[in-house]
Parts: structure tokens; sequence; C-alpha cells
């Protein structure tokens, strides 16, 4: 299978010589172009790249007719790379590169113009043929290496190395393996007549040289994973169910459409996969076990049952070679979905099981009484397990209105329960800080008296900006248009926190810091005007062991 690869990659070379360096320049100048996708831009560098199509094909038709002008189609290139630099593509010049693109579209699609009306509307069929599959295989490339990225991802543990630069990534790609399959079929075309065989020719480049190795690299993923774990001495992660489900789904359609293949790669390989799927299998059916019997059966779990269980019948029967009827499979597909959507409910099985999900939590959180009702009086946020309350919350969220008011509760009760989740997840330590901070903002009609006061200035809206002051001693919102300028001694804010029993050193739950954010929002200034303020943001400063206003919107100003 090697060399055969290597005698394609060979042949291809000596072939299309040319057309497989323009390939490669315009490769490599998406790896190192910073703004590759800005069309903005001009230069030789972004030329190459743009114009890559046009001096493509033209190289191709020089190479497809033998021409003697084939070895001096880089002066083409230079040419087109030169014309993109002083004429743009955009800055009014669309018309002409559009005019550009679709001549040269209709040159390449046709083989230059035959003069022969049979032989004209043939090459355009059998080019659009051929465009048409080699981008169906490039994307197909693309998807099988995301794949692959994301699984490794997933079972090492491991940084996604190439998210960042996806888009980079999906162009090389694209751009290699398009040419690369297109000169592939146009290599044949003498070797078969009829379209079918091109169809099958293609199916053989899919099943043997794409499909067949991600499954051999699958297979080597899920076996050094399997060691890592057993190394470790640790449970599956909760995704490779998935990971290694698709594994084994994918490596039984390489052995049955390996019927298909005139020639199928991989036999030894392909003859021992039912024995090397007895390892990913068992690691199938513990991640499903694990997933189970932590989060409870799901609609999406149950389907993942089921299917699990046809592959692992197809499996165990591909080891005893006579039990491998694909008709046999088929039955058991059918038995499968009659069992799935006219005997059983999946929905309501996933009720029942969330329901005893959410039952066991309430009990390990000791908010069921003996008689399995809630009993939410004086709870403590921090004292309860944040995990579990995260559980809780989802699954109120999922099932909120169904069977009654939620697993047949009330709903002033779950709303409850979701508050205290809200409330022990602002004391963590991600919470409120300056990129996750407390927010109060007047969402009720309020009463405010102004028995105290003469005169109330209404204020431009956002006009005032306050400046954000380390440990400073006085707080300052300032006017960037007319340079006024209100301040707010630092005291002034402790004492109203210290009113509300906000100490040093401790985080506070919502509902405590909004008391103190609602007194806030009349805030006395050093200027004997009151503030009056919406949008009040507080932030809890690990530095200083103390919460801090760090912003607000002045509506107005009481004069006394």
């Amino acid at each position: 299978m090697f060399h055969s690869s290597l005698r394609t990659l060979n042949q291809l070379w000596q072939k299309y010589p040319i057309e497989f360096v323009m390939n490669i320049i315009a490769c490599s100048v998406v790896l190192f172009l910073d703004n590759y996708l800005d069309l903005n831009q001009d230069g030789y560098l972004f030329g190459v790249i743009f114009t890559y199509p046009l001096y493509f094909s033209i190289t191709y038709l020089a190479n497809y007719y033998q021409s003697r002008l084939y070895k001096w189609s880089w002066l083409y290139m230079l040419a087109l790379c030169a014309l993109a630099n002083y004429v743009p593509l955009f800055d009014e010049n669309e018309r002409f590169w559009f005019g550009v693109y679709v001549i040269h579209i209709l040159l390449f699609f046709s083989k230059f113009l035959p003069k022969d009306n049979r032989q004209f509307v043939h090459n355009i069929l059998v080019t659009s043929i051929h465009f048409l599959l080699t981008w169906i295989l490039a994307w197909i490339v693309v998807g099988l290496f995301w794949s692959i990225h994301e699984s490794i991802v997933v079972l090492f543990n491991l940084a996604p190395t190439f998210y960042i630069e996806s888009g980079r990534v999906n162009i090389l790609l694209i751009c290699f393996f398009s040419t690369f399959f297109f000169l592939l079929l146009e290599k044949r075309v003498g070797q078969y007549d009829s379209y079918s065989e091109r169809l099958f020719f293609t199916a053989d480049i899919l099943i043997n040289y794409l499909l067949s190795p991600v499954v051999m690299i699958y297979t080597i993923l899920v076996y050094l994973y399997v060691g890592m774990i057993l190394f470790r001495f640790e449970l599956p992660v909760g995704n490779v169910s998935i990971i290694t489900l698709s594994y084994l789904c994918l490596g039984l359609a390489c052995i049955a459409l390996r019927q298909l293949s005139e020639q199928p790669k991989w036999e030894m390989f392909f003859r021992q996969f039912s024995r090397l799927s007895i390892v990913p299998l068992g690691l199938l059916w513990v991640g499903i076990h694990e997933r189970v019997s932590s989060y409870g059966l799901t609609v999406s779990r149950i389907y993942l049952i089921v299917i699990a269980i046809l592959v692992t019948l197809f499996i165990l029967s591909c080891l005893v070679p006579k039990w491998v009827k694909y008709r046999l499979f088929g039955l058991y597909t059918i038995a499968a979905v009659v069992i799935t959507t006219m005997v059983i409910s999946p929905e309501k099985i996933e009720f029942e099981s969330q329901k005893k999900q959410f039952v066991e939590l309430a009990t390990e959180l000791n908010l069921l009484d003996a008689h399995g009702k809630l009993q939410l009086n004086d709870l403590d946020p921090a004292s309860l397990d944040i995990n579990k309350l995260m559980r809780l919350d989802s699954l109120i969220i999922q099932f909120y209105g169904k069977e009654g008011e939620g697993f047949g509760y009330e709903s002033n009760d779950l709303d409850y329960i979701r508050q205290i989740y809200n409330d022990a997840l602002s004391l963590r330590d991600t919470y409120q800080t300056e990129n996750d901070y407390f927010h109060y903002s007047r969402t009720e009609e309020q009463a405010i008296p102004i028995q105290t006061y003469k005169q109330l200035v209404l204020v431009e809206d956002y006009s005032y900006k306050i400046t954000d002051c380390y440990d400073c001693d006085m707080i300052s919102f300032e006017n960037s248009k007319t340079k006024g300028r209100f301040t707010v001694q630092q005291s002034v804010i402790e004492n109203i926190l210290q009113q509300h029993g906000i100490e040093k050193g401790k985080r506070y739950t919502a509902p405590v810091l909004a008391k103190a954010a609602e007194q806030m929002s009349l805030l006395p200034t050093d200027q004997g005007v009151t503030l009056l303020l919406n949008n009040v943001a507080l932030i809890y400063r690990d530095e200083l062991k103390s919460y801090q206003l760090t912003n607000a919107t002045i509506l107005g100003y009481f004069k006394p």
C-alpha cells in the first residue's frame, strides 16, 4: 500500500510537475501570509493566492495539449501576480476580475474551446464532475482532520492547538487536496470510459486512502488512551463513548464499503479489525455505564445505548465469518427501530431517570425531609456542594414545567434552589471580579424620599464616567464635556457595607450585596449633593480583601 501510494505520487509528479510546484507555492504563501483572508490588500504574495485558479488552469491546459508553452507558464503566473498587485480586487475593479475569472473558467472546463460540439459539451461535463468530486473529497479530508484533532484533544486533555488557525488550516487542506484529487482524476481520463467508473474510482480513493487510514489512526489513539488510563488507574472521560462509537461505526462502514472496491487495500488490518475492536468495545460500555450511573438516562443516551448494542452485535458476528450476513444486520436494525419508536418512549424513560437523579441530589444536599418534600429554610450557600447544585440547576432548567411544576415540586421552591445555586456561584474566587462583577439595577418602581432636598438636577445619560483608582481614598465621577466632577470618600462606601454586615475578607451572596448597592444608589458626595445612581457595580478585590464600587450610571443629583 505504501509503495503503491508513492508510485502514484511519482506518476503525478512526472505528469504535472509545474502544477504541483504552483500548488505548493500557493499553500506556502497561505501559511506565511498574516492577513490571508483580507481581500482588500495588495502585493505579490496576495496575488499568488488570489490568482492561483487562473494561472493553474492555463498551466494545466498547456500540459493537457502538450504545448511547448507549458515550460513557460511561470511567466503567466508572474504576470498575473503583478497584475493583482497593480489592479487590486476591490476599489472599482470587481467587474474586471469577474470577467477574467469567467474567461478562465470557460477555457478550463471546456479544455480550451474545442471545435467539435460533442467534445465541447463532453469536456465541460467531465471536468465539472471531476471538480465536484475533488471538492467533496477535499472537504471530507477537512472533516476527518478536525475529528482526529478533536479526539486527541479530548482523550489526552491537550490544548486545542489548531483552533486559533482553523481558517488557515482549512484553506491549506482544501487548496492542496482539491488540486491533488483533481489531477489524480484527470490523469485517469483515458483509463475509463463511463461515468460510473469515475464514481467507483472516487469511492476507491475515499475507502482506501481516506477512511481506512483514519480507522487505523483511531485504533492507535484508542489503544494509547486505554494504556494511559490503565497506567493512571482512572476512569474514561465523558466523551469517550461518542468517540469510540464513531470510530467503531466508521470501521464497520469501511468493512462494508470494501465489498465495492475493485482493489481493496489494508487487507491484513481489516481481517483483524473485529478482534482489535474488543478493547474499544469494552471502553465504549465502560464509558456508557459511567455516564448513565453519574447523570442518568436521557433520550440521546438511550439512542446511544441502542446503537452501541447494534455495533456490539455486528462486531461479535464478524468474529465468526459465516455469521457475517448483512441481511441479518438489517433485521437487527429494524428490530431496534421498532423498539425505540413503537414499544418504548425514550422521553418518558428520560423524565423518570432524571427525576430520580433530582431526588438523589436533593437528598445528598439535605434539601428533602423525611416525607420527600423540599425543606429550604435557612440554607447556607457556602456549605453546599457547588457541583451538585449546578447539576440540580441544569435539571430544573431542562424539565421545568414538565409533568406538573418540574418533578412534582412547587415552582417557588425550584426558583429558590436556582437562587441558592447562583448565590453559591457568586462566592467562588472567579466571580465578583473585574471580569464578572456584581451588578445592581433598578428593575421596579421605587419611591425616593425627597423632603430633605430642594432640587433634582437630571444629567445626560452616561455623561459622567467613574475613574477606576486602585486603593484610593475617594471615588471620582467626571464629565468629559463640562469637566464637572463629583467625589465620594471611600469611607462612605465602607460605612454602607458595614451597615449591611459586609465585613472585609469575606465574599457575600447577591441578595446581601443588593441591599448595600440599593443604598449606594443615593450616594452623598464631598460637594454636598447626593447622586442618584443606577447600574451599580461592585467587585471584590483579593488584594484589599474588600468590595469596591467600580462603576455606576449617574441619573441626576439632589441639591439640599
